[in-house]
């Protein structure tokens, strides 16, 4: 009992000594760090002391005080300042301390990310007046380098700040979030026929507007990544490709823990991504140049059953016929909005003959389609657009073999049909995003490949046994020349989606029901 006694009185006498060397300001820093170290190192209830000690010293103060790099004491106080917030203990202070404390910001915006809408708003309501530099502190932060705010917690943000310029920032900051949800909700409405002109204005305008708000918020506080990145977002629908790509190297020279985002924000727009490849952003981000490949699937060579005799085949698909074919790649996906959009950004394509789709005013060039089948695209258009890639056009039986494989079937997926396996039928009433239907992927994988959008293949329409040197896969066009579909669009009948159907279509013209994969 008396070593006890003893040992707990020499550890009273250490504390003590180290809570005195800590007190004294004429200390410098790392010699006052170094006396909360060892008061931490004492352990059991002396830890809890020190976090108590750097607690009475203004947010100023402590980060005076972490001049001086400690990191066993900053880890120390990380651990406790996180056990704080997450049980709700002194919330406010607990995460205005860890955002002020050097090396912890991420960790603390990653918390604040983690509560709830109303866990965030309530950082923001307390009304006494000593917590008024704790919930700045956090403002300072959050507001800066998060998106997760929604109008409620701005305007809370707002009245937390008492210099003019912070409040103005944040206040053209939700303007231009205004602006740019009315954007995103006016090209989400379907409008055809009168007044399309118009409400396509209505949408730039809204565009147009959100943009000069955040040009705004930016010219009061350049140093603020989050406003830029919305900038970005922004930016990919009036044309500012340039300065989009000169905000995303700014975020990443100055706030790399961004990177998730800025690479997200440079997929938005093929015009984005090509421009950033050749600048020296590319540099920061080497895996750039992967993230748009293209997938494909390996057809393996052989023999394989071609068209169909029973009873709900058209003359057109008779003779049922052996074909071999050497082994191939196809793509695994129809080609995308965002992927063709990056040829005709090289110069090396032609835009789609037409913006919207059925019922969509602005559906190529819109970020929300970027992972959606090009269309309105003619025959030229697509063959340009594969060989840009070092790839062609399938032909019409490299086409068949991989949507059905070696057995015969009458579907991609099987024998029986319905709305789960593909966008047939005006179901939908448009386009779908490419892979959405994964029960209906071929026997190799190929999504698709039946229904959303038919198919140009390299093949002129001729009768069967398909013969490869009869002189349908030339790749010429001739006057009045039709060349041979495949797939099925979105409209398209149950017996259009059978892997046997063929369908011709003048190669010079174009619809929002023709689309393209490519082979090699």
């Amino acid at each position: 009992m008396g070593s006890y006694v003893y040992y707990t009185q020499r550890a009273d006498y250490l504390a003590a000594q180290c809570e005195a060397d800590f007190n004294n300001t004429a200390s410098d820093a790392a010699t006052r760090l170094n006396s909360l170290a060892k008061l931490q190192a004492l352990g059991g209830e002396y830890e809890p002391r020190a976090v108590e000690l750097i607690s009475n010293l203004s947010l100023d103060e402590q980060a005076k005080l972490f001049e001086a790099d400690n990191p066993v004491v900053k880890a120390k106080l990380s651990a406790a300042y996180r056990d704080n917030i997450t049980a709700g203990r002194n919330r406010v202070q607990n995460l205005a301390y860890l955002f002020n404390l050097p090396g912890s910001e991420a960790d603390a915006l990653q918390l604040f990310d983690g509560l709830s809408a109303e866990e965030r708003l309530a950082l923001f309501t307390k009304n006494e007046a000593t917590l008024l530099p704790y919930r700045k502190k956090i403002a300072e932060q959050s507001y800066t380098r998060t998106q997760n705010i929604d109008s409620r917690l701005l305007k809370a943000i707002q009245s937390t700040f008492e210099l003019e310029k912070v409040s103005t920032e944040i206040a053209f900051w939700a303007r231009a979030r205004k602006y740019q949800d009315e954007a995103k909700a006016c090209w989400a409405r379907r409008v055809t026929g009168k007044g399309l002109r118009e409400q396509e204005q209505k949408c730039q305008n809204e565009v147009n507007e959100a943009k000069r708000f955040y040009d705004l918020a930016i010219d009061l506080n350049p140093a603020n990544p989050a406003t830029r990145l919305e900038r970005v977002a922004v930016m990919a629908y009036t044309g500012d490709y340039e300065a989009a790509v000169v905000d995303l190297t700014w975020v990443m020279q100055h706030h790399s823990e961004q990177q998730a985002t800025v690479i997200s924000l440079t997929l938005l727009s093929p015009q984005v991504y090509s421009l950033a490849l050749i600048s020296t952003f590319a540099l920061s981000l080497p895996q750039l140049n992967s993230l748009v490949m293209t997938d494909m699937v390996t057809i393996p060579a052989g023999v394989f059953t071609m068209g169909s005799d029973n009873d709900k085949s058209e003359e057109n698909e008779k003779p049922v016929h052996q074909v071999t074919l050497k082994a191939y790649q196809l793509d695994r996906y129809e080609v995308t909005n965002y992927q063709y959009g990056l040829c005709v950004v090289a110069g090396k394509c032609e835009p789609p003959r037409n913006s919207s789709s059925y019922q969509r005013t602005f559906y190529y060039g819109n970020a929300a389609y970027n992972n959606y089948p090009v269309i309105n695209i003619d025959w030229m258009q697509a063959k340009s657009y594969c060989e840009w890639r070092g790839t062609r056009l399938p032909t019409e039986a490299e086409w068949e073999k991989a949507a059905r494989g070696t057995d015969a079937r009458t579907y991609p997926w099987g024998d029986k049909i319905d709305d789960t396996y593909l966008n047939f039928n005006g179901t939908v009433g448009d386009t779908t995003q490419v892979g959405r239907y994964s029960s209906g992927a071929s026997p190799y994988g190929v999504m698709d490949i039946a229904g959303n959008v038919w198919e140009w293949t390299s093949t002129d329409y001729k009768e069967y046994p398909y013969k490869p040197d009869d002189g349908r896969e030339g790749n010429d066009i001739k006057i009045n020349n039709y060349k041979i579909l495949r797939g099925a669009g979105w409209g398209s009948s149950g017996s259009n989606a059978r892997v046997t159907s063929r369908f011709y279509f003048d190669t010079t013209k174009s619809y929002l029901f023709l689309g393209v994969r490519c082979v090699r």
